[in-house]
């Protein structure tokens, strides 16, 4: 399965150990105050020894110790951090003055709310912090400070939802959407924040109209988490979700997944697999010396031809030297002479110059055998990539039977 993102916002990020700086700068103050990645917090100075820092944190520690530990490397001070999943307010509000709390991260604008509306932050002025962090994300009068935003993206099927169909949180409203869309609880932190923006952006009464219409076109009773929504489109269940960007992000990291690309043909037409997601893609990789293409390489055109496939088809001369194989690279002037032999026009043919594409391929797990003998290639080499982006086939040297392996692997 692909997905395309809709909808993305811009996603700033600030360095967590300079933040912190800026909080030891300001502790030899007789007032101690806690600056969080998006709020802070004061507790009094004796509560925290001169060499340690305690933090208050909603993130999990193997999140965040990685930053500690490079902190307390570069200054000396020691970072004693608290995870908790929830319940912070209610700890902090009863530990009062003696909280040992010095900084508090947490992970959304609710919590920030909640926790400098109970009245447990104090204003603070620092210069480092100042110029680190712009104003418009810190609170005007320094009751909290902005570290990392994210994105609350809009991810659609490629299969079934057009490229231009949606422009912008407002489209989802609109009927033709109806049992299409898949989102999780309104009452989520993250959902919460995306209806405070609709609330900043188009008062309340636009606001409540947009999410009446978002109900109107569900198609199941929100539930699960932002992974929970892609596995739904994945299914069928919906055609279009909203998730936090970074979830995508990691989808996007996938070893199996092979990264998009672009090459041009014998014609100075550029191939560009983002275009073509959803649709698998046959790379036949050759080279106009090797005997074995001279027959293969027609029959393969042919059979992609009678399967209507021919735009999923590249024949790719990877400009790289294979086992065995001592003579120079091919030139253009060489493939196009080979293919104009075999009939096959330029349309289907790309020059890879520097083997950008071959060892991308390699990179993602195609070609074992010719890893094993210590070279990039056996030629003919053939790599089917699925609709999803994933390698599915690898046949090297092809041989009798690799039109039907294909045609398995499609």
């Amino acid at each position: 399965m692909k997905l395309r993102i809709i909808l993305i916002r811009i996603i700033i990020n600030y360095s967590p150990c300079e933040f912190i700086k800026g909080l030891k700068a300001m502790q030899r103050s007789n007032f101690f105050s806690l600056i969080a990645i998006t709020l802070g917090l004061s507790v009094l100075a004796g509560t925290v020894s001169a060499g340690e820092v305690n933090v208050y944190s909603y993130r999990k520690p193997k999140l965040i110790d990685p930053m500690f530990a490079v902190f307390t490397q570069k200054t000396g001070i020691k970072v004693n951090s608290v995870y908790a999943k929830k319940g912070m307010l209610e700890r902090l509000q009863q530990e009062g003055s003696n909280s040992p709390a010095d900084l508090v991260f947490t992970v959304d604008i609710g919590r920030l709310t909640d926790i400098q509306n109970a009245g447990l932050t104090q204003a603070v002025q620092s210069d480092a912090l100042e110029r680190a962090i712009p104003v418009q994300f810190r609170e005007p009068n320094g009751h909290w400070f902005g570290l990392t935003s994210r994105a609350r993206i809009i991810v659609s099927s490629v299969d079934r939802v057009g490229e231009s169909d949606i422009k912008s949180y407002e489209d989802l409203t609109n009927a033709r959407w109806k049992g299409r869309i898949c989102t999780r609880s309104g009452k989520h932190p993250y959902m919460a924040a995306l209806t405070a923006s609709m609330i900043a952006h188009h008062g309340t009464a636009k606001a409540k109209d947009w999410l009446s219409g978002l109900k109107a076109n569900l198609a199941r009773k929100p539930q699960g988490n932002d992974r929970a929504q892609v596995k739904a489109i994945k299914e069928g269940v919906c055609d279009v979700a909203i998730i936090n960007h970074y979830y995508m992000a990691k989808m996007f990291k996938d070893p199996k997944q092979i990264p998009s690309f672009r090459i041009r043909n014998l014609s100075g037409e550029q191939f560009d697999s983002r275009k073509h997601q959803g649709q698998p893609i046959v790379l036949s990789f050759f080279f106009t010396r090797c005997p074995p293409c001279i027959k293969e390489m027609p029959a393969l055109y042919e059979f992609m031809l009678k399967e209507g496939r021919l735009d999923q088809l590249l024949f790719v001369d990877p400009y790289v030297k294979a086992l065995k194989i001592e003579d120079d690279p091919d030139t253009e002037r060489q493939i196009r002479k080979f293919i104009n032999l075999l009939n096959i026009p330029p349309e289907s043919v790309y020059f890879d110059q520097i083997g950008t594409l071959l060892k991308k391929m390699s990179q993602y797990g195609a070609f074992p055998q010719a890893k094993r003998l210590g070279t990039l290639v056996i030629y003919p080499s053939i790599v089917v990539i699925n609709g999803s982006g994933k390698l599915v086939l690898s046949l090297e040297g092809t041989g009798p039977g690799f039109l039907e392996k294909i045609q398995k692997a499609l």
